[in-house]
């Protein structure tokens, strides 16, 4: 058997879906370089956005007929547990002592005085005081908040006997105590690389000591625009007004939504520079098996909103983000469909552009 040069040789496409394409079929060297390029990218954003909240990498994953498949999405903590945890409710005596509890993001560590709280209650606190220690502040979920609160738990078993647990664990654990209580609160599942995030507020390390297991879990949003990202750069929370409990997992973008890639992946006006342009959810099918990266569904639902997006489009690709396992598992059937330049810049990633591709007529 001949050893085939061509990167694709093993995709087997539909020719409906080979029709549809509206950039020029690549040869097998051209394609070879440009999976190279991709490779290179990635290996270059991989080592660039190590961290948690690398929100947005965008790694284009196939080129096959003009049509570009990419991720968008955070990935979770490593190592993260799906298991869940009793939802035993505790109250601290009226006549206890305050007992700092904590709560950690990026690398911050902000205490907060112990007490309860409600599920569905948000929550917030001066996020920029001079001080660790912050008051909390209950109100209205249509107020500015931080945390919206699913409910109180105590340390999963697996950690309650052991030392106080270093960061790699309290991600963990979270995820072990808050999970259920969260998908319990939102009547679904929680999508692990949705706009939802588990957060939580547990026990510092001197009320860890003296016997303090209480928890109260809470769901916060991620980035979406230039100044969430400005927050999240200073390791504070991202604020959010609304209950999340009638939000969508998804992404908020609306069609014709410009998106640009600095480190994260976030929204700005189309007459900055942006690098893709969003042209609304395509969805695969109820009842559909997980699907492969080179399920035709994607092209040909991202190809047909493209159509009614730009009839025309020139010198420009479609893309979509790739339904990861994991978000399936959740039950996630819907991706986002982008357009995008089909240039290159010198690092390999669609080059940016200014204005939308949308032309309207009246």
């Amino acid at each position: 058997m001949v050893k085939s040069d061509d990167p694709w040789s093993i995709a087997n496409l539909d020719e409906d879906f080979v029709r549809g394409a509206r950039v020029r079929e690549l040869s097998a060297a051209e394609r070879a370089r440009e999976a190279h390029a991709f490779k290179k990218a990635d290996r270059k954003a991989r080592r660039r956005l190590g961290g948690r909240r690398a929100l947005g990498l965008l790694v284009p994953l196939a080129v096959v007929g003009g049509i570009v498949a990419l991720s968008t999405r955070q990935r979770p903590t490593e190592g993260l547990s799906t298991k869940t945890s009793p939802t035993t409710v505790l109250s601290s005596p009226a006549n206890a002592p305050p007992v700092a509890t904590t709560t950690v993001f990026g690398t911050t560590t902000v205490a907060l005085d112990r007490r309860t709280y409600a599920i569905g209650e948000c929550v917030r606190w001066e996020q920029e005081s001079t001080t660790s220690r912050r008051n909390v502040q209950t109100v209205s979920c249509e107020a500015t908040h931080l945390y919206e609160m699913v409910g109180m738990t105590v340390v999963p078993e697996a950690w309650t006997a052991g030392s106080f647990p270093p960061d790699p664990e309290i991600h963990r654990m979270i995820d072990a105590a808050c999970r259920g209580l969260a998908e319990r609160y939102l009547e679904s599942p929680l999508d692990p690389l949705g706009f939802l995030e588990l957060r939580a507020v547990y026990p510092l390390k001197q009320g860890w000591l003296t016997g303090d297991r209480q928890m109260g879990c809470a769901l916060v949003r991620r980035p979406i625009d230039r100044s969430d990202v400005a927050e999240v750069s200073k390791d504070l929370e991202v604020e959010n007004v609304g209950s999340v409990r009638t939000s969508d997992q998804r992404f908020p973008w609306k069609i014709g939504d410009c998106l640009t890639y600095e480190k994260w992946t976030f929204r700005v006006p189309c007459e900055e520079l942006h690098t893709y342009e969003f042209v609304g959810w395509g969805e695969f099918p109820t009842g559909s098996a997980q699907p492969f990266a080179t399920d035709s569904t994607y092209g040909k639902s991202c190809d047909a909103l493209a159509k009614t997006y730009q009839p025309e489009p020139t010198a420009l690709i479609v893309l979509w983000d790739q339904v990861a396992s994991e978000s399936w598992a959740a039950g996630v059937r819907s991706f986002p469909c982008f357009f995008t330049s089909a240039a290159r810049g010198p690092d390999g990633w669609p080059a940016k552009q200014v204005g939308s591709v949308r032309v309207v007529t009246v």
